[in-house]
């Protein structure tokens, strides 16, 4: 606190600026020892300050001519980035020139930019298709990138029906589209901070859906894209619609994350640049092809996991950069290079020559399937680490030998079998103990853990909704009435056991809900709360934390619970979105589903503080590893949080990065097992030290005992004199 404070200015426009610069990312930095200073674009930037650093987004010429005087003047202001270089990314006709340029290690990966031309002022559009041999369907997109509205705006054109209609103002690209599995990958680049995330995209586009075309659908804008899919009157589906899509991204693997570091490493280095993001995606037709479709200048920074985080890192790295010498940055940055380089072939070499560790996995095809992916394979191996299968047919003894398990399977034969593993093999690390995972098996007592937590929570206040257990001889009602449970609830089954029937949830709206309800007892009421239709849900694997927003139920008024028609007073998780898209036009489709990516995208995270506070409070007290849980916000109290649910063993593969994640954990795991062996060799060998002085002593004391009775036999004096070791030393 003594130090000063360093100041990071920021000029960005009010939109972006109210996006990237929330509560979160200011306290974060604060605590970090970094001020943010927003700049005024309006005054004489060189009016404003002082900044040790600044960064922005401001188009034209007068702004870039202020920011190339401030350097020139004040060189110790680190300016990110130079307008110059930003400049490149503000015209779609060449800015995908430098990845074809680009020289990176690429494995078995193949990386290019789709097929692409400009179409000028002068030229014919289906001229130029015919000559330049351009095949649709392809996607039109101005060639300025300025900012506006305009600029984003982008059309899919699917044959020469869709030429004739397309009224978008020339010179325009042209960018032929490649079947990509509806699944693209936006690549975050923050300074040396590379983060990489899956996001729903354009479904692929058959020949069929070509040939089938009407003569008024040859032309989409992309926010129409969904008509492709979702022509339906059916709320039901609406929700396939959208189940789809999610689905697709969620079983998507994600690319090598060593092919995908290379690339932005190799892009910020052409460019010249460390903010920005760009779209990646891969080829239908080939899982190695891998295509660059848009480079993105200071995008949207605060849609990536952990923003703040990745941020605050990035600025500290700044003002450190800033406090080297000037002179000496050169050379050492060259020594740093060459350094890693040495340290990376010394690690590769003794990763080669060390023997490899073994982690055991027990999970169900389903779960193997989705977490055991060749990405996190092949990057457990650049560590050291080997995933070996572990078959719960057969008897656990039987296998391995393993350095440490985890396991996700159901039963107390497999629990017994884990328990004596331990027994027996006590330097195998069991993650996690069985007797530990079984008290998430039960929605009765599972957020009893949160209540007892006691956690430093600054401004927030940290509960459970209101639940209670139906027993089998309890009438609901009566039930609802005595205990003053209020409507809506949802209800779910008491036992958390894999099933499909265990993770079904109801909403309950009313009393005649309430009747069509069909769920077993005993099952679980809890009380719903109103959190904006956004929740977090926060990954635990050992000492890593990761919070990521996902949309939710929507709030629930007294208006759409007094307005609700008698059929309509339950409903299961997937047809939530009934409530909203009620309607048999495709265009409400999508405006359904752009309401809830803008929900989620607004939706401020909460403090990165509390949530690695809770995580933390979580693992201590459960004595578990790997989980994760749900966290809502009430909508009536932006401070007041509310944990709905714990996860065992959860599906990590939707973790953003979940393969480094998880290694980085595999690599604790062994370590410190590495530690406590070497701790328990020490304290034997202490042990045996002792026993072996204690002997020592023993044998002195006969040795003076036998002196002691020799000298009492020859000399007439008294024994009593030399009663003691003292005694006879002095002698």
């Amino acid at each position: 606190m003594s130090s000063p404070m360093y100041r990071i200015g920021y000029a960005l426009s009010p939109k972006d600026g109210q996006r990237l610069i929330q509560n979160s990312l200011i306290n974060h930095a604060k605590q970090r020892g970094i001020d943010l200073i927003e700049i005024d674009p309006a005054k004489p930037l060189a009016q404003q300050g002082p900044f040790d650093c600044i960064i922005h987004k401001i188009y034209g010429s007068d702004w870039n001519n202020q920011v190339q005087q401030l350097s020139l003047h004040h060189p110790n202001v680190v300016v990110i980035d130079p307008p110059e270089a930003i400049d490149h990314l503000h015209s779609r006709a060449s800015m995908l020139d430098v990845v074809t340029s680009l020289k990176i290690p690429q494995g078995n990966q193949t990386l290019g930019v789709p097929n692409q031309r400009v179409l000028e002022e002068s030229e014919n559009i289906m001229d130029s298709i015919e000559e330049k041999g351009f095949k649709f369907p392809f996607i039109a997109k101005q060639v300025s990138v300025d900012g506006s509205a305009k600029s984003h705006e982008m059309f899919l054109v699917f044959n020469e029906n869709g030429l004739k209609k397309l009224k978008l103002k020339k010179p325009f690209v042209m960018q032929e589209f490649v079947n990509h599995g509806g699944v693209i990958f936006k690549v975050y680049v923050v300074g040396d901070h590379v983060k990489c995330v899956k996001r729903k995209s354009l479904p692929d586009i058959s020949e069929g859906t070509l040939n089938s075309m009407a003569p008024d659908e040859g032309l989409l804008l992309f926010k129409q894209i969904s008509n492709l899919i979702a022509k339906s009157d059916s709320s039901d589906q609406v929700e396939g619609y959208i189940s789809g899509v999610e689905k697709l991204v969620e079983e998507a693997e994600m690319p090598p994350s060593e092919f995908v570091v290379a690339l932005a490493n190799g892009l910020r280095e052409a460019m010249g640049l460390r903010l920005f993001n760009f779209d990646l995606i891969r080829d239908s037709r080939d899982g190695n092809s891998y295509f660059v479709i848009d480079i993105n200048y200071f995008p949207g920074f605060a849609k990536m996991p952990e923003y703040e985080s990745v941020f605050v890192d990035f600025f500290c790295d700044v003002v450190e950069e800033k406090r080297r010498n000037v002179e000496l940055e050169a050379k050492e940055n060259q020594e740093v290079r060459g350094g890693e380089i040495k340290e990376n072939k010394t690690l590769v070499k003794k990763k080669m020559s060390s023997p490899m560790y073994r982690i055991g996995y027990a999970l169900s095809p389903k779960d193997g399937q989705r977490l055991i992916q060749n990405s996190l394979i092949n990057h457990a191996k650049q560590r050291g680490i080997d995933l070996i299968e572990i078959d719960p047919a057969k008897p656990l003894a039987q296998q391995g030998p393993f350095d440490c398990i985890i396991h996700k399977i159901y039963g107390s034969d497999w629990n017994n079998q884990v328990q004596q593993l331990s027994l027996h093999h006590p330097n195998v690390v069991v993650i996690d103990p069985p007797e530990a995972i079984d008290h998430l098996h039960s929605r009765a007592s599972m957020l009893d853990v949160v209540t007892s937590l006691k956690i430093p929570q600054g401004n927030q206040t940290l509960g459970v909704p209101n639940q209670r257990v139906l027993e089998e001889s309890e009438n609901i009602m009566d039930s609802i009435e005595e205990k003053g449970f209020k409507f809506p609830f949802i209800a779910k089954q008491v036992s958390v056991d894999g099933s499909a029937k265990s993770h079904e949830m109801f909403l309950v709206f009313n009393e005649n809900g309430l009747k069509k309800l069909k769920l077993k007892k005993p099952f679980v009421m809890q009380e719903f709360v109103n959190h904006g239709g956004v929740i977090f849900k926060v990954y635990v694997v050992g000492d890593h934390v990761k919070c990521v927003k996902r949309k939710s139920l929507p709030d629930i008024s007294e208006g759409t619970l007094n307005s609700m028609a008698p059929d309509e007073g339950l409903l299961l998780f997937k047809q939530i979105s009934n409530l909203i898209a009620k309607s048999d036009s495709s265009d409400q489709v999508e405006g359904y589903i752009s309401g809830v990516e803008k929900l989620v995208e607004e939706a401020e995270m909460p403090p990165s503080e509390f949530v690695v506070a809770l995580a933390n409070g979580l693992r201590e007290a459960m004595g578990l590893r790997l989980f994760n849980f749900d966290l809502i916000r009430d909508s009536r109290d932006g401070n007041s949080y509310f944990v709905i649910d714990i996860n065992y063993f959860p599906g990590f593969a939707k973790m953003p990065e979940y393969e480094s994640v998880f290694v980085d954990f595999f690599c604790d795991v062994v370590e410190e097992k590495r530690r406590n062996v070497e701790l328990e060799a020490k304290e034997n060998q202490e042990v045996r030290g002792g026993e072996i002085k204690e002997n020592k002593t023993l044998d002195t004391r006969k040795a003076y005992a036998m002196a002691l009775s020799i000298i009492s036999v020859v000399l007439p004096i008294e024994v009593s004199r030399f009663s003691t070791e003292e005694s006879v030393l002095g002698v």
